[in-house]
Order: C-alpha cells, then sequence, then structure tokens
C-alpha cells in the first residue's frame, strides 16, 4: 500500500511539473520571443486573429486578421474558421449574457446559449469584470490568463528550454515535446539549433568571460 501511494505522489508531482512547463503567464512584461531566434511566426498569446513574428527576441504584428476570423499559427494564413481549442467560443450551452473571454482579461462574449450574440475587448487600460459582468479597472478586478506554449507556436519549431541548456522544445502534433541536443552541444536560441556548448552562454550555465574557446576572443 505504501508503495502504491509513493508511485500515486510520484506521478501527481510530474503531471503538475508538466503542467508548469506547459504554461506561461500571459504578461506584456514577458514577451514570449525570448525563446526564439529571429524570424519566427507565433499566434499572438491571448488573441486568435493576430500573427506575431520574432526579432530582436522581441514581438511585432505580423498580420492581423480581420475580427472574425483566425490566423492559423501553422500556414501563417487567415481562416475562416479555426479548429484549435484554443479559439473555441467561450460560449456553451450554459452561459447566457456577458462572459469573459477565456484567452485574455480584456475580451468578453455575450452568449445566448452556444450562439455567440457579439464579442469584443475592453480598452488596453481596463479588464473585463466576470462579477459585474463590465470592463472595469485592473485594480477593481484582479485577472491572470495563461495559454500553453502549443496553442501559439507551430509544429516543429524548436525553442529555448529554460531549466536544460542541451534540451529544448518543440510542437508535435500540437503536443509539448522534450527533445535533446546531442552529448556536447547545447541549443543555442539565436539560430534555433544545437551547438557546440563552447559557443552557447547558457543561463543555467554561463561560460565565464575569461575562458578561452568561447565567443571572446582570447589574446
Amino acid at each position: 500500500m505504501e508503495g502504491f501511494r509513493l508511485v500515486a505522489l510520484v506521478t501527481l508531482l510530474f503531471e503538475i511539473l508538466g503542467t508548469v512547463h506547459c504554461q506561461q503567464v500571459l504578461s506584456t512584461e514577458n514577451d514570449i520571443c525570448r525563446f526564439f531566434k529571429d524570424g519566427v511566426l507565433l499566434r499572438k498569446p491571448g488573441f486568435c486573429h493576430i500573427g506575431i513574428k520574432c526579432e530582436n527576441f522581441k514581438s511585432t504584428t505580423a498580420i492581423e486578421c480581420e475580427k472574425d476570423q483566425f490566423y492559423n499559427r501553422n500556414t501563417n494564413e487567415c481562416e475562416k474558421t479555426s479548429s484549435d481549442k484554443y479559439c473555441a467560443t467561450a460560449c456553451t450551452s450554459k452561459t447566457q449574457g456577458y462572459i469573459a473571454d477565456t484567452k485574455n482579461c480584456q475580451g468578453w462574449y455575450n452568449c445566448k446559449g452556444s450562439t455567440t450574440v457579439s464579442f469584443g475587448s475592453c480598452a488596453s487600460n481596463l479588464v473585463f469584470n466576470v462579477n459585474e459582468g463590465m470592463c472595469d479597472y485592473p485594480e477593481n478586478y484582479s485577472c491572470k490568463k495563461k495559454f500553453s506554449f502549443c496553442d501559439v507556436v507551430p509544429n516543429s519549431v524548436p525553442f529555448l528550454h529554460e531549466t536544460n541548456c542541451a534540451g529544448y522544445y518543440e510542437c508535435v502534433k500540437d503536443k509539448l515535446v522534450e527533445q535533446s541536443c546531442e552529448y556536447g552541444n547545447y541549443f543555442d536560441v539565436e539560430t534555433g539549433t544545437c551547438i557546440p556548448r563552447n559557443k552557447v552562454n547558457c543561463a543555467k550555465y554561463p561560460i565565464p568571460d575569461e575562458v578561452c574557446g568561447n565567443k571572446k576572443t582570447c589574446n
């Protein structure tokens, strides 16, 4: 019995850690492009009609579809429908009236059962207050939204693993998969590839500036 409890506890711990790794808090302070090389196109976290481009680890708007269209993160095109669960309407058979968007703090839907009567967003300095059913100031209603990487990242695009220098992530069939570089290599976010580790300044194991063989030239 004790062995069974231990196995169950370990399994639960791995599930919790997996959730932490898979999700990021939606915040303008934490730009998702810090994980990607220049030129990568992503869906903007919290929005289904906007595509962003990563440049110098910062995101810029690359394409903005019509409000009733969807940005396809794998084809980089605007489409009339989306099969992604992330972009599914928040309206269900049990919803009535104004409800919050599940993707971002400004968004709202006006629902009549599973039918979306209308939808929109509050001003950029406001959030949708679920309790009041209206746009409100952030100090009056605390809101934090999370997204999973594979809700916004195209399949087969490698990106930074912040706690493993020799590892990286990819979305494979919309599922987050941890990959490993060959022995002696680290993942280089600037190129999006695995290269010799003496050429990568990994945050977990930073290379001292005075060591020969790194990017600094030794005299």
